[in-house]
């Protein structure tokens, strides 16, 4: 139980995270998600790094850790044009509940080299614990002419932000913002967040408004 608190406390005050990757770690640390893939940003904090592998093999979690990449950030942008630069390195980690399930997520990389993504995707459905009516409705829509021939480009960007505002601490897509097994498990990680990581919960919940520059093409 210690190494547990440990592990989520470790996530929650480290700046290796985005929110969202916080957010998936956090819930998977818990207990309240099954299995997960959460991004590390590496900087000048590589102790991060080391830090948390540690206390994932110190609560005995299965893992695969990518190799590491680079990953660049805006500078600034000047006149219409974009300026990149190199900021550091990330490394992908899938988290896995127990080696049985990190053998089924090995299956679902077999199904998606033999390009089996309907299977794929049912898999990954249970796999990671999303409602099966957003994976069938996800499978639906990997066909272009299904989104075009059901929504206006409008409509479809206007589901997409009504269910982020809706479901805030989930990371599939609902089959609509009203779907009610989303509505449950956004509650369900909602209290699970609140009662283990509850400075994070108090963050990632507050209300935020952003202004950025405009690129006219």
């Amino acid at each position: 139980m210690e190494e547990k608190t440990h592990l989520i406390k470790f996530i929650e005050k480290s700046q290796a995270f985005d929110n969202n990757s916080k957010l998936k770690a956090i819930l998977f640390a818990s207990g309240a998600k099954p299995n997960t893939f959460v991004h590390l940003r590496i900087t000048d904090n590589l102790s991060d790094k080391h830090e948390f592998e540690r206390l994932l093999k110190l609560n005995k979690i299965a893992f695969d850790a990518s190799k590491a990449k680079g990953f660049e950030e805006i500078k600034q942008i000047k006149k219409n044009a974009v300026i990149w630069k190199l900021t550091g390195i990330w490394y992908g980690y899938d988290l896995f509940r127990s080696k049985k399930e990190k053998k089924k997520f090995e299956k679902y990389v077999e199904l998606i080299k033999k390009h089996k993504h309907a299977t794929a995707d049912t898999m990954a459905g249970k796999f990671y614990g999303y409602p099966s009516c957003c994976t069938k409705k996800f499978i639906q829509e990997h066909d272009p002419n299904v989104i075009s021939k059901n929504y206006t480009c409008y409509r479809y960007y206007k589901r997409l932000h009504d269910s982020d505002r809706a479901f805030p601490f989930i990371s599939h897509m609902p089959c609509s913002p009203k779907c009610r097994k989303t509505t449950a498990l956004n509650k369900k990680y909602s209290l699970v967040l609140s009662k283990t990581a509850p400075k994070f919960y108090k963050q990632y919940s507050k209300r935020r408004s952003y202004s950025v520059p405009v690129i006219v093409d």
